[in-house]
């Protein structure tokens, strides 16, 4: 039994599980039997996205993306709760929807300038985590700038 196997400058690049179906049907057609049909009602399989990209694609959207990160319902329970602490039972603020907007704006503003200058001491340390050091570092420098720009006013 003699298997045809093509020159190596026809053949194409193939994984070995469709190397192993082909040498079986020509298997099967050179002893005269009928290779088996794909069994019916399995399609191919369609796989989706890689885990590992899926947090990249996540993070660009949020780049782009110009509404808030926190939700306004929750972020406006804080600054009530936070209001509330400050004041006490005694006293209650009443809180304009424009102002809850604009301080939520401000206080994103703040953590992300806080969180890119964390994650700038991180790489340069070479590291990959970003610890509490790191973190209250930033805040540490950011105090620092702010008292230093209000000497100069």
């Amino acid at each position: 039994m003699v298997i045809f196997t093509p020159h190596k400058s026809f053949a194409m690049a193939r994984s070995k599980a469709a190397a192993v179906k082909n040498a079986s049907a020509a298997r099967a057609a050179a002893e005269g039997k009928a290779a088996a049909p794909p069994p019916a009602g399995k399609a191919k399989r369609r796989r989706g996205r890689l885990w590992r990209t899926n947090w990249l694609r996540e993070c660009k959207a949020m780049q782009r993306a110009t509404d808030n990160l926190v939700p306004f319902k929750s972020m406006s329970d804080l600054f009530r709760e936070v209001a509330q602490g400050i004041i006490g039972e005694s006293g209650s603020v009443r809180w304009n929807k424009e102002a809850l907007k604009l301080l939520q704006a401000e206080s994103e503003q703040f953590m992300t300038e806080l969180f890119e200058r964390a994650n700038n001491y991180v790489v340069n340390s070479k590291r990959v985590t970003l610890r509490s050091c790191d973190v209250l570092s930033a805040h540490r420098d950011m105090q620092r700038e702010a008292r230093r720009l209000a000497t100069l006013i």
